[in-house]
């Protein structure tokens, strides 16, 4: 089984799916491969001698726009699949190439419910279309990947993703990145709190302690706060997580109030 080491928290405006996948045998109907009930989804579809994909996103629970792929994949085999969004592209990857692409015109919604992977699972109270296969490697990130991203990932197979591209590398540490400590996958130059790994599976600024610049350093919000690191108003659109931690109400935020009473 190849290493899977990615699964961030799946953004709106930008987004990325990815997953290797090795079908059993034809689908009956929609499959799906990674997704949410009602909302974005990369699935798959039967096809003649293969199996299609289309990656979709949406506005509502009936306006779907759908990227299908302009051929089949292999049953028996192990494909790699990408579908990315950007905030104007639609775009869809199979071993490691752009194979289709798309400009929507829209700006997709989160329907709110559970991401699954290989089939609905109560997802928003629905379950149902499951693939009938292997999955490895699933990943999602919150950010749109880079076609040398995707080449990058396809590249290093049953290798793993468990790697920082260097496309990446190079935009914060220069093109000696190979030479410089700072930029080791387990280096944390900003003191965060977070890897170089960690920052680039999170999409945030291994330079910067604070992305979002919301008062709370990058790996404070990932281990102990559960917020976005790369948005400023994770929970309350009025309030930057900073402020909203420390005047929300016991319960609102998953954290555990606790009161302590000292005797003198």
């Amino acid at each position: 089984m190849r290493h899977g080491c990615v699964l961030t928290k799946p953004g709106v405006h930008q987004l990325s799916v990815e997953a290797w996948v090795n079908p059993s045998g034809q689908v009956d109907g929609q499959a799906f491969i990674f997704g949410q009930a009602y909302g974005r989804q990369l699935d798959v579809h039967p096809g003649n001698w293969g199996i299609s994909v289309a990656f979709y996103i949406c506005t509502n629970p009936y306006d779907w726009h759908e990227l299908d792929s302009s051929g089949e994949i292999p049953i028996g085999e192990w494909t790699h699949l990408v579908g990315t969004w950007d905030g104007t592209n639609l775009s869809l990857y199979i071993n490691g190439a752009l194979d289709q692409q798309a400009v929507p015109g829209i700006v997709p919604w989160d329907s709110g419910c559970s991401f699954n992977i290989g089939g609905a699972w109560d997802s928003c109270g629905y379950s149902g279309q499951f693939f009938n296969g292997l999955i490895d490697e699933a990943a999602c990130y919150n950010q749109a990947l880079s076609a040398a991203d995707v080449q990058a990932l396809y590249n290093a197979s049953s290798a793993g993703k468990c790697n920082i591209p260097g496309t990446w590398l190079a935009q914060y540490f220069g093109a000696d990145y190979r030479s410089n400590t700072n930029a080791a996958i387990n280096a944390d130059p900003d003191h965060d709190g977070l890897t170089n790994l960690e920052e680039y599976q999170h999409g945030t600024d291994p330079t910067n302690p604070d992305t979002d610049g919301d008062g709370l350093s990058d790996g404070d919000e990932v281990h102990f706060y559960g917020s976005d690191p790369t948005t400023p108003n994770t929970f309350n659109p009025y309030k930057v997580d900073s402020e909203y931690f420390h005047t929300a109400r016991p319960g609102q935020n998953g954290l555990t109030e606790t009161t302590f009473e000292f005797t003198v």
